[in-house]
């Protein structure tokens, strides 16, 4: 259907918490930790009060831009066939001096199709530009882009073959998105001019519906061309497999910055093809994989299994002869209660190590790294403390060398002659592998340690499905996306980022 623009600036939901009287704080051992819940929104209906058009609304998507500096305080959340913009608009009292947490509803997009649902959105832009866009996607597998300052609908991007689940932009090239689809395909677009610059899906693929999809925060090195554009991308889906693909090779990595200066609108952009992941593994998990983010090097992935697991692939990490390993090794695993449904997704906030997810009780689990300076830096994914628990499920430490065999002929590093000067190719190569290793140890390190802390935040009504947590990039503030159509939010008494 047509895309309705509603534009909502006159809403405000605002909530005064006394911290002396407020009685849904969080009875942590640890005070660093202490969030209160400042109150809630109603994505539901059209002003307060009012009836809802829809009783099957789901809030599946809450997104923090964290990608444009002014629009820092604004996240965005999918409901419905709705998209909505909210900012923080918190105030201080004159008069008493008390701060007062407020939510104001910038902006509310509206799907001309009723029978639309919106499963996930991101912030984007378009190439050398800072205003800020967002794209969003659900159930009729198409990806919507709008100018959010120009208060726009800027074009639709068609091609998936089944619903949307996920879509992340990449942090280094804001206007390049991934979409993960149901049609067992990952796509990669530009939103600056709508082209579809590669498709991951093929014999060596997803099996079943890919549910999530994120970007590798860093941009790579082709050996075979020698280009510093590479993009790496995990996804995750219903196969119970966790891939990991990339657009290494001469004419792939060619593409995005084809895709720069394609203008041509009757012929068709030759979108590259990629049929087999650099990795593959149906081991880290034993059913649906419905969340995978990167924390630097390091890959989370949840399934419905009341767990996360940090851990990454190996094949970063050289062997003795030079090839790539083919295996995962486990760093951690985070223990959750009550969230063995599928598409309940955590947040990552990497800038204060913060994770936190909810799920099917209405609670919302928060862990903090311990990422100290002073702290033993000896430790690895294969030898780290183990953790005090303070709850029976709080995190276990799960630690092992993950030595699974994968396809002996799966995409590897491609071997090709090598032009004169080769040896200098080899040091660069091998610069480039003690670089990657390097850097893989320090975010290793920072998840395989003993955790600062945790915690429960509670307050929302008993058997609440939370379906995505949302952190700050600060970690000042955890929001929680509902059925029902509500968003919760909490806010930390001492910032996060003050503690470390």
């Amino acid at each position: 259907g047509d895309f309705l623009h509603i534009l909502c600036t006159h809403q405000q939901i605002s909530r005064h918490i006394s911290n002396k009287t407020n009685k849904n704080k969080n009875n942590n051992q640890n005070n660093n930790m202490d969030y209160i819940m400042t109150g809630h929104v109603d994505c539901a209906s059209d002003e307060i009060g009012s009836t809802r058009k829809r009783t099957d609304t789901s809030v599946y998507s809450v997104l923090f831009n964290n990608l444009h500096q002014e629009w820092s305080n604004v996240f965005a959340a999918c409901a419905a066939n709705r998209l909505m913009l909210y900012k923080i608009d918190d105030f201080r009292n004159e008069l008493t001096g008390e701060k007062n947490e407020r939510t104001t509803l910038l902006q509310c997009y509206e799907d001309g199709d009723e029978n639309e649902t919106y499963y996930t959105c991101c912030w984007c832009s378009k190439k050398n530009a800072l205003i800020p866009y967002i794209a969003c996607a659900g159930a009729k597998g198409v990806v919507r882009v709008l100018n959010c300052k120009k208060k726009d609908f800027c074009g639709a991007l068609v091609g998936h073959g089944g619903e949307i689940n996920d879509l992340r932009a990449h942090p280094k090239m804001l206007n390049i998105i991934a979409s993960a689809s149901k049609d067992l395909s990952v796509r990669l677009w530009n939103v600056s001019n709508g082209v579809c610059v590669a498709i991951f899906a093929g014999a060596r693929g997803h099996r079943n519906d890919v549910l999530s999809v994120d970007f590798h925060p860093e941009l790579h090195i082709c050996p075979e061309s020698g280009r510093k554009d590479v993009v790496v991308i995990a996804s995750g889906g219903m196969d119970n497999a966790v891939k990991v693909w990339s657009t290494r090779g001469a004419n792939v990595s060619k593409s995005i910055e084809n895709s720069e200066y394609w203008e041509d609108e009757i012929v068709e952009f030759p979108t590259a093809q990629i049929r087999a992941p650099e990795f593959s593994t149906f081991h880290a998990h034993n059913h649906f994989v419905d969340c995978v983010r990167y924390f630097g090097d390091v890959i989370f992935s949840k399934s419905v299994e009341n767990k996360i697991l940090a851990w990454t692939p190996d094949f970063s990490l050289p062997d003795h002869d030079g090839k790539f390993k083919k295996s995962f090794r486990k760093l951690k695993s985070f223990n959750l209660v009550d969230a063995e449904n599928w598409w309940v997704r955590f947040s990552l906030a990497k800038e204060c190590s913060v994770l936190c997810c909810g799920n099917t009780r209405g609670v919302v689990r928060l862990w903090k790294f311990n990422n100290d300076d002073d702290a033993d830096d000896d430790s690895s994914s294969s030898s780290s403390d183990a953790d005090d628990d303070d709850d029976a499920s709080v995190e276990e430490i799960e630690e092992e060398d993950g030595k699974i065999e994968k396809d002996k002929d799966k995409l590897g590093v491609k071997k090709i002659d090598e032009p004169a000067g080769g040896d200098t190719l080899d040091k660069e190569k091998m610069k480039t592998r003690d670089t990657i290793a390097k850097k893989w140890k320090k975010d290793a390190i920072i998840v395989g340690r003993k955790l600062k802390e945790s915690t429960d935040l509670k307050g929302l009504p008993n058997g609440t499905v939370v379906r995505q947590a949302e952190v700050s990039r600060d970690g000042k503030i955890v929001l929680a996306g509902c059925d029902g159509g509500f968003i919760y939010r909490w806010d930390l008494e001492v910032p996060l980022l003050n503690l470390i």
